[in-house]
């Protein structure tokens, strides 16, 4: 009788046996068939050598190590493209993007007093303003919000005619920091020195109606807005997309967008204005603000 086929390797974790036939899995298909072509060199070669039986057990071991290593090595590199992935979106993460308002010269602005149409009131404690500010290079930012101080608008036929609000700058307020009150009130306080925004000499910044345009081409917005902004000692007209909504006596608008305030002399860490900062100091220009205004219609006297 034929002597039986001499074992090479004992029984291994896949539960199968080497020998010169090939090592046997559960399923009872050699690994030596699983072997990838790149592995043997072509088709013809590698399915040769399994039924002549002629490729060395040394050679057929090898390519099965080499197999594993590989394989191991395709994961390892895998859980490291994902690592650095999810890594790159956390960092970029802290820097909120947003669309870059328009910027233009002051413009006139339609008379709320004589403009016909009725008149809405903006409810102050539904109405927000939220504010979002980072370094350019280290990817750290700080957000809070502002509160308003007035507003209204002039509505016919559906449509907003004139308007206008005004934020009451002493009242920025921290929110990423509230569990380090000590540093929440130095930033709050850096934020209201001259470095920023002065609001011992500039306490309101105002915001008047120039023009409401429909959108019609603009799936994720309504209208856009477009008004003078009074910052410090600026004035400056900016537009962006909102979305309006009119109901039952009230309408609702939400914006949400960047302004430079290097268009307002906000200069302190501007790299517009210091270009000589080094990069761990430089603070971004944009500020992102997210406007949520909510107004109620007022009965006729």
């Amino acid at each position: 009788m034929p002597a039986s086929p001499t074992p090479i390797l004992s029984s291994g974790a896949s539960g199968g046996l080497a020998t010169r036939g090939g090592l046997k899995s559960k399923e009872g298909k050699s690994e030596w068939e699983k072997v990838p072509l790149f592995y043997s060199g072509t088709f013809l070669f590698r399915d040769g050598m399994r039924k002549l039986n002629i490729f060395p057990d040394l050679y057929r071991n090898y390519f099965l190590l080499y197999q594993s290593k590989f394989a191991i090595m395709h994961k390892f590199n895998l859980f490291f493209i994902m690592l650095f992935t999810g890594l790159v979106f956390i960092g970029c993460g802290n820097s909120r993007q947003s669309e870059e308002a328009e910027v233009s010269e002051e413009k006139d602005a339609p008379e709320e007093s004589t403009t016909s149409g009725a008149t809405y009131a903006v409810n102050m404690n539904k109405s927000k303003i939220k504010w979002e500010g980072a370094k350019k290079f280290t990817n750290t930012s700080h957000n809070g919000v502002i509160n308003l101080k007035s507003g209204s608008f002039k509505v016919e036929n559906g449509s907003i005619k004139a308007g206008n609000f005004v934020i009451d700058m002493t009242s920025i307020q921290n929110t990423d920091l509230e569990g380090s009150p000590e540093d929440q009130k130095k930033l709050v306080g850096h934020l209201k020195s001259e470095d920023f925004f002065h609001v011992e000499k500039y306490p309101e910044a105002k915001f008047e109606l120039t023009g409401v345009e429909a959108l019609s081409n603009d799936t994720a917005h309504t209208h856009k807005i477009n008004g003078n902004l009074s910052l410090k000692d600026v004035t400056k007209n900016i537009g962006f997309p909102a979305t309006v909504n009119m109901e039952d006596g009230q309408f609702t608008a939400k914006a949400e967008f960047n302004i430079n305030r290097a268009d307002f002399n906000v200069k302190y860490g501007s790299e517009t204005f210091s270009p000589e900062l080094v990069q761990d100091k430089i603070i971004k220009d944009a500020i992102h603000l997210d406007i949520n205004l909510v107004a109620k219609r007022q009965s006729s006297s």
